[in-house]
């Protein structure tokens, strides 16, 4: 169950710093006892842990790619091959509510995955949203200058891609139950 779920919490956890940061962004210069200088440090450390995350996003990536891709491929065929025995074995009480309680168990593994790619691509779109709400209309010319630099490096979400080619979102997780269902249908359709 921990190698299942690894994936996913790292997912989490990165995206949970996604959102610190961009609470740190939306309060930069909100404090009127700073001097411009010390606002200028504060944004500079917030495009720091933005390439941080960056990197970690993509190390992440490095180690979970071929995992999650696997994942996918396996949990398709097994929900087909659960469906099919579910309807063709016909079996008593507890039997079914096996099936069908492993098979709840077989999608949330990968639902877990997209669920948390999504939400660290819906948080990493933030982050231009939380630039543009911090209160960089009173600072000076040098500070909207890195900002504006910052705004421009934060256009590209971030995102985890299984075998470095499909994004792990919740548009992926109904591609893979569509794939699913259709090897489903195909194999009702020759019993």
């Amino acid at each position: 169950m921990t190698s299942d779920t690894f994936p996913a919490l790292y997912i989490l956890v990165l995206t949970g710093h996604v959102e610190t940061l961009n609470i740190r962004i939306r309060r930069l210069a909100s404090n009127v006892t700073k001097s411009c200088e010390e606002n200028i440090q504060d944004l500079i450390l917030c495009i720091k842990d933005h390439q941080t995350l960056t990197q970690y996003v993509q190390k992440v990536q490095m180690v979970t790619s071929s995992g999650i891709s696997i994942q996918f491929l396996a949990t398709g065929t097994e929900a087909c091959v659960i469906a099919v025995c579910f309807l063709i074995v016909k079996g008593d009480l507890f039997e079914t509510m096996y099936l069908g309680s492993y098979f709840v168990c077989v999608i949330l593994q990968i639902f877990l995955y997209c669920y948390f790619g999504n939400e660290l691509i819906n948080k990493s779109q933030r982050i231009t949203e939380a630039i543009y709400s911090c209160n960089w209309t009173d600072q000076d010319k040098r500070f909207r200058k890195i900002l504006l630099i910052f705004t421009q490096s934060t256009q590209t979400s971030m995102r985890i891609k299984a075998a470095d080619y499909v994004v792990v979102s919740l548009s992926t997780f109904v591609s893979v139950m569509k794939s699913s269902y259709s090897l489903f249908a195909l194999l009702m359709n020759v019993t």
